[in-house]
């Protein structure tokens, strides 16, 4: 099976500040943007989180709820969350846990359904 995903997103959008802060910045631009990927035939849209770890993670939670929403908009069969790279030693379950206790995630590993 082949599934198409979306483009790049930090070729489209203004690069003045980190693709997960564009989220809330840019939020029009994100989702107009994931709005044309599913028109043209994406059938998963990634968030625009990618290059989380630099930003501070008590921010986390705030960009990740933007980008769910901002993706959830174009109505694509899929929504894939992306978050590297991250700092060496990040607990990566660790993160996954705590977007499932604050409702951001559902509690399941399989991120995508065909």
């Amino acid at each position: 099976m082949l599934t198409l995903l979306d483009g790049a997103m930090g070729t489209l959008l203004p690069g003045d500040i980190a693709p997960p802060l564009q989220n809330v910045n840019y939020a029009h631009l994100v989702r107009r943007y994931h709005s044309l990927y599913v028109a043209a035939g994406a059938q998963m849209i990634l968030t625009n989180t990618f290059a989380m770890g630099g930003i501070q993670p008590f921010l986390w939670p705030l960009l990740i709820k933007s980008a769910l929403q901002n993706a959830a908009t174009a109505r694509p069969a899929a929504i894939g969350l992306s978050l590297g790279p991250l700092p060496p030693g990040t607990n990566v379950w660790q993160i996954y846990s705590r977007l499932i206790s604050l409702g951001l995630m559902g509690q399941t590993a399989s991120f995508y359904k065909p």
